[in-house]
């Protein structure tokens, strides 16, 4: 994220300098560790070991088409756009592999997707049921939690989030309970 204005008012040229210092900075950091996480896993390859890492964890659509079951396929109009809009749910029987999957195999919801550059426009999802970590005693999402996401063509070349919102029921180590609606 970077900083184009603050309250209303574009930046000085000073401001926006030290602005673009930093999000270089953070770049750079994040090339860096993505670099030092390659060398790492290249390493545990070399010596022959399958460890597992954050990238077990890491779905990708056909991943979440693969867990879910799809209805209703149909096309809408979608900020006037054509697109495919589809249902999903969780497919009985599926096993999951790793905590990802197991929080797909519990969403339902529709996904439209812009079927000329393949890409999904809007995402609406709610948990069917409550997701546990660590059986409970560290943390439980309630069913009641939702969340949407959109994104959009900038320029016409390059798709980026637009908007997003979620509506979080948890509970926390067996104590604290809260609801939490955020929107971006």
């Amino acid at each position: 994220e970077r900083l184009i204005s603050l309250n209303g008012k574009e930046l000085s040229a000073s401001e926006r300098e030290k602005e673009d210092k930093r999000v270089q900075k953070q770049v750079e950091e994040i090339i860096k560790q993505q670099q030092k996480e390659k060398q790492k896993k290249e390493e545990r390859e070399a010596r022959g070991e399958k460890a597992k890492d954050k990238d077990d964890d890491d779905i990708t659509i056909l991943d979440f088409l693969r867990i879910s079951e799809i209805t209703s396929v149909r096309r809408e109009m979608f900020r006037g756009h054509e697109v495919i809009a589809f249902d999903f749910e969780p497919r009985k029987g599926f096993k999951a592999k790793n905590r990802a999957e197991d929080i797909i195999n519990k969403l339902a919801g529709t996904i439209w997707v812009d079927e000329a550059a393949q890409q999904i426009a809007r995402l609406e999802a709610r948990l069917t049921d409550s997701f546990k970590i660590g059986g409970g005693v560290l943390a439980s999402i309630g069913s009641s939690t939702a969340f949407a996401f959109e994104q959009e063509k900038i320029d016409g070349q390059l798709w980026m989030p637009s908007f997003g919102e979620a509506n979080i029921s948890a509970r926390v180590m067996l104590l604290a309970k809260f609801n939490r609606s955020m929107e971006r």
